[in-house]
């Protein structure tokens, strides 16, 4: 059996070390795109519609972004000014449009990604393919994990704000009974990640582009919301 994770062990520094290394990540992005006067959450919205010539509803680009649509909205409007992002009718519903890249985004991120793709292999030097495939793997299942943690601290809070005489929500009786729901987390969040637009390889972890897709009303999301809202 495991030790508890505690200030002591290994889980706990690794842990820690995680979180440090994402923060790292970050201002290293934000320090990057810079010279193109791109946030890397802007970076991220023109990387994201790349792949999409047929553009994305505002709704589908926040999932993929992990953003709730507020702060969607106002990256869009931004990117838009700037000539780089348009707002298109959307074909069969009227209180829809979808977003697509102007040629002059096209232009600026095709200018972008050569260095981009150089920063993120310079990244993962010292790193076969084989252990960033391996961390790939591990850092899912700490996502995972930590889902699941966010999701079983909620339905708990709300079994003890609730009148004794209220059934208990039904996530804490999947949790409770032991069911599956771990692994659920797990291939959801395997199966909401964004890769790079790069070819065959994939960088893992908290890069420029690699946003793990997400429910955009989970407590992990909202809490990303709240740290990154000044790089919109």
């Amino acid at each position: 059996m495991s030790e508890p994770a505690t200030e002591t062990t290994a889980r706990y520094r690794a842990l820690i070390q995680l979180l440090r290394t994402a923060e790292d990540l970050w201002n290293a992005s934000r320090v990057f795109f810079a010279p193109w006067n791109l946030s890397p959450s802007q970076f991220n919205v023109l990387n994201v519609l790349y792949g999409q010539p047929d553009g994305l509803s505002q709704s589908d680009l926040s999932r993929v972004l992990i953003m709730h649509r507020s702060n969607v909205t106002g990256l869009i409007d931004r990117l838009e000014k700037r000539g780089l992002v348009q707002r298109a009718a959307h074909d069969t519903d009227r209180r829809a449009y979808r977003l697509l890249l102007t040629p002059s985004g096209l232009q600026l991120l095709q200018a972008i990604l050569p260095a981009y793709h150089r920063a993120a292999d310079a990244v993962w030097a010292e790193f076969r393919d084989a252990d960033a495939e391996t961390l790939l793997l591990q850092l899912q299942s700490v996502a995972g994990n930590a889902l699941a943690v966010a999701h079983l601290n909620t339905a708990s809070n709300l079994i003890l704000a609730a009148p004794q005489d209220v059934p208990a929500p039904p996530l804490a009786d999947e949790l409770a009974s032991g069911s599956p729901i771990h692994s659920q987390l797990s291939r959801a969040s395997h199966a909401r990640v964004q890769a790079p637009r790069k070819g065959p390889r994939a960088t893992p972890g908290r890069s420029p582009d690699s946003v793990a897709a997400a429910n955009s009303a989970s407590p992990s999301a909202t809490a990303a919301d709240a740290l990154r809202t000044s790089d919109l």
